[in-house]
């Protein structure tokens, strides 16, 4: 049997995210697939796939490592509480795709899903970054920004640009699926299942310059305008996204329907595919939306992400950076036209990702055939997230303003530094004499015990 290691961020509440591993499970069916997050996690949606941190399952072998997708290439800290709480918030993005192909041995490919680079790499992390890409047997990512960036890494590169694998969902879901989803989620929150709605998606980060009043003035006038009611999905919860779909909708006049937090991914799937168009900036909710031509409207700045998808797409009107306008924008648009070009894109997509995917399937079964599943070297594992962590450290200073003293933390990392630090051996006490054993001896107050390791002041470093 096939056995496979797939890496991503499946144990956050994101909608997109939990998508990554159904979609590895279409494509392969019948193998035996460990899914590895930063922090690992049972379900977090009641269809979602169990998720493993990395060194839960380091022992156990595996014929390939399968990364992504999402937005997972860098090597930086998170500030998600989850991850922290899990002592992962400062390597465990790099764990799912630098230090797994460093630790992985040849027998092992490494190969990517259209994962997405968010940013330039930092100097003091290239040379592990540099090795990391040339260990990985197949790079493609989601969009031409993420693989400028891997190319200034590494510019003799083969790296694929295929669209995000989410637009295949048409084929992941069926349509009698999705209905049924649909329907259920509507009945549970009181709603009619056969009244026409519009979808909504609110993401506190791209509210900022917008009053709330106004907002609502939005989002009121445009269902007014169509007579519809509109749905607010907290698409990510692990954002806020819940809270925030609470509070815009205490303030809406057009009896909103609100579900904070999604019980599956084929309810969100369903909602959005059902619905008379979405609104929002969740990249893979404006997917979803696309992919069964349903017209859609995309808010969000600052993020190549959702450049590359309206590119994509070929509708730049359907992407724009502010709320402010949403309601004009979205009824200028011919709907009837833009699903046709929707649909279209998703053929388009769906073609290039079967490619994409014969790929995948042609490297690990040649793996199959070439050797018994193997393990990780967790030697290297160490030595990868060691490197990690010295390069933040330097980064760090990098930024910091000069003094004369210099800091007292290593400048190189050992694997070593993120394992405990032994306790020092206590001295036996010398026999004392006769006249002061019936003595009792001063008590010692019990110190609070430290926190140990090299975690504790890269940690600190950071606060």
């Amino acid at each position: 049997m096939t056995t496979l290691i797939h890496t991503g961020t499946f144990d956050v509440e994101n909608y997109g995210d939990l998508l990554f591993p159904e979609i590895v499970f279409q494509h392969f069916p019948q193998a035996n697939i460990s899914h590895v997050s930063p922090a690992g996690s049972p379900q977090v949606w009641g269809d979602t796939k169990p998720c493993h941190a990395l060194l839960d399952i380091a022992r156990e072998p595996a014929h390939a490592v399968i990364v992504g997708g999402g937005n997972i290439i860098h090597a930086k800290r998170t500030l998600l509480s989850s991850y922290r709480a899990a002592n992962t918030e400062l390597v465990g993005y790099a764990d799912l795709w630098a230090v797994i192909a460093l630790a992985a041995p040849h027998e092992m490919p490494v190969v990517w899903n259209a994962p997405g680079v968010a940013e330039q790499f930092a100097p003091e992390v290239l040379p592990l970054v540099q090795e990391a890409l040339r260990r990985t047997r197949y790079i493609s990512v989601r969009d031409d920004e993420s693989r400028t960036y891997l190319l200034e890494a590494v510019p003799e590169l083969d790296v694929t640009v295929v669209p995000d694998s989410a637009w295949d969902l048409p084929s992941i879901f069926s349509s009698d699926q999705l209905d049924k989803a649909k329907v259920a989620a509507l009945t549970r929150l009181g709603a009619n299942p056969e009244e026409p709605y519009l979808v909504f998606h609110l993401n506190k980060r791209y509210l900022q310059d917008i009053p709330v009043t106004q907002l609502c003035e939005e989002i009121d006038g445009l269902c007014g305008h169509l007579s519809l009611r509109p749905l607010l999905i907290g698409i990510g919860p692990c954002h806020d996204d819940d809270k925030t779909a609470n509070e815009i909708a205490a303030q809406l006049a057009t009896k909103p329907i609100v579900m904070d937090r999604p019980n599956s991914i084929r309810e969100v799937a369903g909602l959005i595919a059902g619905s008379e168009g979405y609104i929002g900036s969740s990249m893979h909710g404006y997917i979803t939306a696309a992919a069964f031509g349903v017209p859609a409207l995309v808010i969000a700045s600052g993020k190549h992400k959702f450049q590359g998808v309206v590119r994509l797409t070929g509708a730049p009107e359907t992407l724009q950076n502010t709320w402010t306008g949403a309601r004009e924008k979205f009824l200028s648009y011919d709907t009837d036209a833009l699903s046709e070009r929707f649909r279209k894109a998703q053929f388009k997509a769906s073609q290039e990702l079967s490619q994409h995917w014969a790929t995948i399937k042609a490297i690990v079964t040649q793996a199959e055939n070439q050797a018994s599943p193997t393990v990780l070297n967790l030697e290297k594992t160490w030595e990868a997230r060691a490197g990690v962590l010295s390069a933040q450290l330097r980064e760090i200073y990098s930024r910091a303003p000069k003094s004369g003293k210099s800091p007292n933390v290593p400048t190189r990392v050992s694997p070593d530094h993120l394992r405990d630090e032994k306790e020092p051996e206590k001295k036996k006490p010398k026999p004392a004499d006769d006249h002061l054993r019936d003595e009792k001896k001063p008590t010692k107050k019990k110190r609070k015990p430290a926190e140990k390791g090299f975690f504790a002041v890269a940690r600190s470093l950071f606060k």
